[in-house]
């Protein structure tokens, strides 16, 4: 269950929307908050896997936020920036709830160990008596590789024995982005460490304007940790890596080690939702998303622009009426410049495949059917050992029936 608080109230005339968003983005740029305006809702990042979401509806307006995973202190801030909201805008009548009682009685030890800790024990009872993988990740990102008795966190993998028997403040400690009131050195250094986790690319955060605002901003994160207190522990490794793939000169020169053990899940293969499917790819490789064609793209990483392409990859899902059992053209009838033929039998579904020699590079089609749903692949490689390597991603394709519909064709 998570931990969440919300205030509510009514605009006068729903037209004053706008109005209300512009005063939340003064309100975020004077905390220095980032800020999305998405015109029905607006999204406020006060720091990783720490959101305040403001939602229309008509003329009534809600901000919102879970705490769970951002800690105790995050779930004071927002009581704080809601104490702010509220003044600011006095002749509207709100109602806040929240259920963890600490907009009322502001006792943070009671909010830290009545509720949260009592949370993560029972997130800790729940593990124990049952096999699961993950804990408190959104797998709308992707889904990382498992690694064998250990949980995916949104701070990293942790082993199963350790989450299980660990002190409980000394877990949540590591569990929790913001533990305590202040935003004291720990904090700083968790928020490096869920980005480091989620969005670290390391030798490749050069690679684009994304990957090295992440890399950016987890050095930042760093750095004010040290600055905060200069005895923290820090994975100084990852730090220096970060530092040189991005050509930042380095700030923090001697400081306690943080020794990371599977620091990063994009090391690994990871999942992408794509409709009623799961795709698997290089972590690092570099993803693209074309709204008028509904295609995934991905291109094989890469440390500066001058280096020369290995592979690329374009990904359709298709949902239809009656349930698909043919196979495209190319596949069910290959044409002289095929070199190879395979069938795929993935994990829940089957595909088939060929690999094409097109002179100048190497071409892999794939398909594979489900029932109604269908995902088919492209895929292009500068030699075979690519190839291969878009082959075993294939092969490792999961069919996953979501809510949402797929994309119809």
């Amino acid at each position: 269950m998570a931990i969440e608080i919300v205030v509510e109230s009514k605009l006068e005339k729903e037209e004053e929307r706008e109005q209300f968003s512009s005063y939340l983005k003064q309100l975020c740029e004077k905390k220095q908050l980032k800020i999305e305006d998405y015109d029905t809702s607006v999204i406020i990042e006060v720091c990783p896997y720490g959101y305040i979401e403001c939602s229309y509806e008509g003329r009534f307006v809600s901000l919102a936020s879970e705490s769970d995973v951002a800690g105790p202190g995050f779930h004071a801030y927002v009581c704080s920036f809601i104490d702010e909201v509220i003044a600011d805008n006095n002749s509207m009548k709100w109602e806040v709830s929240d259920p963890a009682k600490y907009y009322e009685e502001r006792n943070f030890e009671n909010l830290k160990y009545g509720t949260f800790y009592r949370w993560l024990r029972d997130i800790r009872e729940y593990a124990g008596k049952n096999e699961i993988n993950e804990i408190c990740w959104n797998n709308d990102f992707y889904r990382p590789s498992s690694l064998e008795n250990h949980l995916v966190t949104p701070l990293g993998y942790i082993s199963l024995e350790d989450f299980l028997n660990r002190d409980i403040e000394d877990l949540a400690n590591d569990f929790f982005i913001w533990n305590t009131q202040e935003r004291d050195a720990r904090f700083y250094r968790n928020c490096a460490l869920a980005l480091l986790c989620k969005d670290g690319f390391f030798s490749y955060s050069a690679m684009n304007e994304f990957t090295d605002k992440m890399a950016n901003t987890i050095i930042d994160y760093l750095e004010a940790a040290y600055e905060k207190d200069d005895t923290e522990a820090l994975p100084m490794k990852e730090y220096r890596l970060l530092c040189n793939a991005i050509y930042r000169q380095e700030a923090i020169k001697h400081a306690n080690l943080l020794e990371l053990h599977n620091a990063g899940y994009r090391k690994n293969t990871i999942y992408y939702p794509f409709g009623n499917w799961d795709i698997p790819m290089d972590g690092f490789a570099e993803k693209s998303f074309d709204k008028s064609t509904q295609t995934m793209h991905f291109m094989a990483p890469y440390k500066s622009a001058d280096t020369p392409w290995e592979w690329m990859v374009k990904v359709n899902a298709y949902t239809f009426d009656a349930e698909v059992s043919n196979y495209v053209e190319a596949i069910k009838h290959p044409s002289k410049e095929t070199i190879e033929e395979f069938s795929i039998c993935s994990e829940n579904c089957d595909g088939k495949g060929i690999v094409e020699n097109l002179g100048e590079y190497l071409r892999i089609l794939v398909q594979f059917n489900h029932e109604h749903d269908m995902l088919f692949i492209e895929g292009f490689a500068s030699d075979e050992a690519s190839i291969h390597k878009l082959k075993t991603y294939c092969e490792q394709v999961v069919h996953q029936v979501r809510e949402e519909e797929t994309i119809k064709n």
